[in-house]
C-alpha cells in the first residue's frame, strides 16, 4: 500500500542504515522496517517504555497487517491489554502512525504449539505436530532445514488460516521461526502414519 507525502508531513522513520557513496555520506531511511513499528510501540505504550511490558517478535507485511509478540513478567500485567487498550485506544495511535496498517497483537509463549496457535489467529486450529523443533543442517545434503510444524485445520478455516494471498501463514512463520505446512485436519491420520513410516526407516 504506497503512502502519500506532502511537505510538512511529519513520519516515523527508521535509519535503515548509514554508509557512504560515490557522492558521500548516505542515509537510507525506511518506513517498511519491522522495527519501525517496534519503536512506535515503544514510544506509544508505557509499560513497554518502562520494561514491564516486552516485545518479543515482530511480523510485518507493510502497508497492510503486523503481528506482534509481547510477554511479561509480573503476572498482574495483562501484556496484550496494555498494548491495546480500552477499545482500542493505545493500539489505535500505533496504527494511524503505520497509515491505517492493521496491528495484531498477541501474547508470547515459551510453549511453540500455543505460540503457533496464537499467531495463526484468527484460524482455528484442529491439530499441530512439531516436524523438528530447531533448525538444523543436514549432514547427508549439507542443506539447512528450519524448523518446522505440521498444522491441520477444518477445510472451512484453511482460507483463514492461510490468509489473503497466503498473508497470515506468511506471517506467523516469521513470528514463530517456524516453516508452516497447512494440511485439512482429515489428513491427520494418513500424516501421523507416513511420518512415523519415515521415522522407522531412517532408525
Amino acid at each position: 500500500k504506497r503512502e502519500r507525502y506532502f511537505p510538512g508531513k511529519r513520519l516515523w522513520l527508521y535509519v535503515d542504515r548509514v554508509g557512504l557513496s560515490a557522492k558521500g555520506p548516505q542515509i537510507i531511511l525506511s518506513r517498511t522496517h519491522k522495527a519501525l513499528v517496534k519503536h512506535i510501540m515503544e514510544v506509544e505504550i508505557p509499560e513497554i517504555a518502562t520494561g514491564e511490558v516486552e516485545i518479543k517478535a515482530v511480523a510485518r507485511d507493510a502497508g497492510f497487517r503486523s503481528k506482534i509478540a509481547v510477554f511479561s513478567d509480573d503476572k498482574n500485567v495483562d501484556p496484550v491489554g496494555a498494548c491495546i487498550g480500552q477499545r482500542g485506544a493505545r493500539i489505535q495511535p500505533v496504527m494511524e502512525e503505520l497509515a491505517g496498517e492493521r496491528v495484531d497483537v498477541i501474547e508470547w509463549s515459551a510453549d511453540p504449539i500455543e505460540l503457533l496457535t496464537r499467531a495463526l489467529q484468527p484460524a482455528k486450529i484442529g491439530k499441530m505436530f512439531i516436524v523438528n523443533d530447531e533448525d538444523f543442517k543436514d549432514e547427508e545434503s549439507g542443506k539447512f532445514v528450519k524448523k518446522r510444524v505440521a498444522v491441520f485445520v477444518e477445510e472451512e478455516d484453511r482460507a483463514m488460516a492461510i490468509g489473503k494471498k497466503g498473508q497470515n501463514i506468511r506471517l506467523a512463520t516469521d513470528l514463530t521461526g517456524f516453516e508452516i505446512d497447512m494440511y485439512n485436519l482429515d489428513e491427520y491420520e494418513a500424516f501421523m502414519k507416513q511420518f512415523e513410516k519415515m521415522q522407522a526407516e531412517e532408525s
